[in-house]
């Protein structure tokens, strides 16, 4: 009886642990097509919600590449209490650049004209934009 129940145990924790890594990544979508931002969503949303209130594309169905650009939340607030994901246009001690993510070090950065640094040493930003709605804030 202890067997079956150590069994259960462990698959109620394993689901739990999935549940929770879903609800923990959040990411948000630009519609290329239709120049527009979703609200954040996480990989349990069942379709993408756009800031307009429109309700469209089942998530299940796969993202087609050419329509959307998905942003990964970087699990970062910045100085006004908002989310920080990638490809957003922060600004730092009246330094300008994008968030980005550097697949080399697995890791999120701040990207000024190419220049790199590690976002995890920044702790005063600030969102001005993004690369989608207003990309002439980086020139």
């Amino acid at each position: 009886m202890s067997e079956i129940l150590s069994a259960f145990a462990q698959k109620a924790l394993k689901i739990e642990n999935q549940r929770m890594m879903k609800n923990r990544l959040k990411f948000r979508a630009w519609d290329v097509q239709r120049k527009r931002m979703s609200l954040p969503f996480n990989l349990a949303d069942s379709c993408l919600r756009w800031r307009d209130g429109d309700i469209d594309m089942p998530i299940e169905f796969g993202v087609s590449k050419n329509r959307l650009t998905i942003q990964q939340f970087t699990n970062l607030k910045d100085s006004t209490g908002k989310d920080i994901y990638e490809g957003d246009i922060v600004e730092k001690d009246e330094e300008i650049g994008q968030i980005g993510w550097n697949s080399i070090y697995a890791a999120f950065h701040f990207d000024q004209k190419g220049k790199q640094s590690p976002l995890y040493k920044f702790n005063r930003l600030t969102i001005i934009g993004n690369i989608f709605e207003t990309p002439d804030l980086l020139k």
